[in-house]
């Protein structure tokens, strides 16, 4: 975690940075067993959140002050980023996460594409958490591209606007100049 708060030129250095986790490789947890991992996490962020954290002292206030935190970016690599997000991978037939394009759609055209809401997210992933067997849970999954993943917990948390690809894939490794060249033309 990273404190946003802090100025830029300090934001990212090392002692300014909470490692939460690791998942150890080769192999993460599959689907919705990263809920395991986030759960406490997530749990303690709802708190932080709903109810606020009371510092007692700081220098700027004396007699104390109530802090709120929220996350807002989910910052992954891809295959991180749709576990994380209770989605398909981007490998899958229907490869977007913010709307009902196919890997057979050949349109450009933004205008033509069916957008996924929150609310519909939000939704289909409570359907599949409250499936009663993988098997229901496996078929919804199939149908709706949704699972439930502990992000949801939290009220404020859209999973159709808090995603974000990280920048080191985007532009450091060039997924975003491999894709304007080679996919775009």
């Amino acid at each position: 975690l990273v404190c946003m708060n802090l100025p830029e030129d300090i934001r990212w250095r090392v002692e300014n940075i909470f490692v939460i986790g690791v998942i150890p490789g080769p192999d993460g947890p599959s689907g919705g067993q990263v809920n395991g991992i986030l759960d406490r996490v997530i749990q303690d962020l709802l708190v932080a959140w709903t109810s606020g954290i009371f510092i007692t002292k700081t220098p700027r206030h004396p007699y104390g002050r109530l802090f709120r935190c929220a996350i807002v970016p989910l910052v992954c690599d891809l295959p991180a980023t749709r576990q994380m997000a209770g989605v398909v991978s981007h490998q899958s037939y229907h490869w977007c996460n913010f709307c009902s394009c196919t890997s057979a759609d050949e349109t450009l055209d933004a205008q033509r594409w069916t957008s996924m809401s929150q609310e519909k997210h939000r939704h289909c992933a409570r359907q599949w958490r409250d499936a009663t067997s993988e098997e229901e849970r496996s078929e919804l999954f199939s149908q709706n591209r949704v699972r439930w993943t502990s992000f949801l917990d939290l009220p404020y948390w859209d999973p159709t606007k808090f995603v974000l690809i990280d920048s080191m894939h985007c532009f450091y490794l060039g997924l975003l100049h491999r894709h304007l060249r080679l996919v775009w033309g």
